[in-house]
């Protein structure tokens, strides 16, 4: 078996080091960017999730109903006094464990959102709200939040691993040429 030329060997090091350099930006992105704005976006969704329960539950009856309205309308929030049904620790999206978090600081007691199908049949996210007076649901639905950082990630990676193996390649070629050129002159066949 043959060993691996050195030319080879230099641009795997290089494809290696160029995976490197994208795995720790990534990281750092992720760390520094994506989830301290995830966080205080979540915090401000559960704030405003609270304040509108807490404002449904000051308004007189007769006025509630056009609340709702300008609620929905505004900020695709839902707010009512049905009871709400029990929850299950299943897996959600990313960002709605980060406004589970959010609301469990808020309301100051460990809530998991509930998945449960809306008017329509698409999925909507609730959380009970105490308000004093009474629990209210809060709900959301799911396409609000229609971030998908994990395949966002997933492409970021695929498409550094080809701009690694590209630039280990282009930045390797030379040596090659090189190399070839080195094994050409001291070729027996050009002794004249």
């Amino acid at each position: 078996m043959k060993a691996p030329s050195l030319v080879r060997q230099h641009t795997v090091w290089l494809v290696a080091a160029f995976l490197a350099m994208e795995l720790l930006a990534l990281a750092l992105f992720v760390g520094l960017a994506m989830r301290p704005l995830a966080q205080r976006a979540a915090d401000d969704l559960a704030g405003l999730m609270v304040l509108s329960a807490q404002t449904w539950a000051e308004l007189p009856p007769t006025t509630r109903p056009a609340f709702e309205v300008a609620l929905s309308e505004q900020h695709s929030l839902r707010v009512t006094p049905e009871a709400m049904p029990e929850g299950v620790d299943e897996w959600h999206p990313p960002f709605f464990y980060l406004l589970e978090a959010a609301l469990e600081r808020r309301l100051g007691h460990a809530h998991h959102l509930v998945r449960a199908p809306g008017d329509g049949g698409e999925p909507w996210y609730w959380a009970q709200v105490s308000t004093g007076t009474q629990p209210l649901k809060v709900g959301l639905p799911a396409e609000r939040i229609n971030s998908q950082p994990l395949l966002a990630v997933g492409v970021a990676l695929l498409l550094g691993l080809a701009v690694a193996v590209a630039l280990g390649w282009v930045v390797g070629a030379p040596g090659a040429h090189a190399c070839g050129a080195a094994v050409a002159s001291g070729s027996p066949h050009r002794r004249g």
